[in-house]
């Protein structure tokens, strides 16, 4: 799927996977991230599968315990 908005796909400077990331890791649902991102909730999906296969972790809950203790979101 296409992204809504190419403005909010580097929003502040980050990359979409960065932003996707730390929204989760504030709690936050699909919806609500591809809503805060101008994102369709699949590419929150896809974004979130592809940084899973990168780091190797088993779940969406590995993924952000792994990405919050190396520092990668905060």
């Amino acid at each position: 799927m296409a992204r809504r908005s190419s403005a909010s796909s580097d929003r502040n400077g980050e990359r979409p996977q960065l932003a996707v990331l730390e929204q989760l890791a504030a709690g936050r649902s699909y919806v609500q991230v591809a809503q805060a991102l101008g994102l369709f909730p699949g590419m929150v999906e896809s974004e979130i599968d592809n940084m899973r296969r990168k780091f190797g972790a088993r779940s969406t809950h590995n993924l952000i315990t792994m990405a919050l203790t190396r520092g990668i979101a905060a």
